[in-house]
């Protein structure tokens, strides 16, 4: 599936001279959300000793959880940056790169665990990326890893239709909340 989205983008970048994220946001379609939320997770974790990257991916990925929960879609939404073109010479030599990643990662996932997927909705997958978003917010070092890691989890199993990665994203999303709950009460304790 993102390796599909990812074929639809190299095809117009070597067909067009110019690109603009609403042209990527029209390639990839109605889910939009979860590619630009995994990316946004992705570059995180890369970035993540960087001290400014809790706000600089926080507030994108809150802003886009939000949007998940409320059912709204990112070509709803129209800013300026969004109609800037970016010449696709920029995103010719990187594209086959990204498009062998997307087949390695979906090696990992395949349709399973249809039950909890079942359970997979706007609703309590909105309110577990909000969560996640805002726990990875905290300017607490390293701390916003597995928020990120959840984020992934969850938008690649909706993505490919995998409840276990779902469901492995609602436990990390579940096990963040417990460690951060016993380290504000360890806090206050002493």
């Amino acid at each position: 599936m993102i390796s599909q989205h990812i074929h639809a983008i190299e095809r117009h970048v070597t067909e067009s001279e110019t690109i603009t994220f609403h042209d990527l946001l029209h390639l990839i379609g109605k889910e939009a959300n979860a590619v630009v939320m995994i990316l946004l997770a992705l570059f995180a974790l890369v970035l993540s000793p960087l001290p400014a990257n809790s706000l600089v991916f926080g507030v994108p990925l809150l802003f886009l959880s939000t949007m998940h929960l409320v059912n709204r879609d990112l070509e709803a939404v129209r800013l300026p940056l969004v109609e800037r073109p970016m010449p696709s010479s920029y995103w010719r030599n990187g594209i086959g790169v990204a498009r062998n990643y997307a087949q390695r990662l979906e090696a990992w996932t395949r349709p399973r665990w249809p039950a909890v997927l079942a359970l997979e909705g706007r609703v309590p997958t909105g309110l577990a990326l909000v969560f996640l978003s805002l726990l990875v917010l905290l300017p607490i070092p390293f701390v916003n890893i597995p928020g990120l890691i959840g984020i992934i989890f969850i938008c690649l199993g909706a993505l490919q239709r995998d409840g276990l990665f779902v469901l492995g994203g609602y436990g990390l999303a579940a096990a963040h909340l417990a460690f951060v709950a016993f380290a504000k009460y360890w806090l206050f304790l002493s």
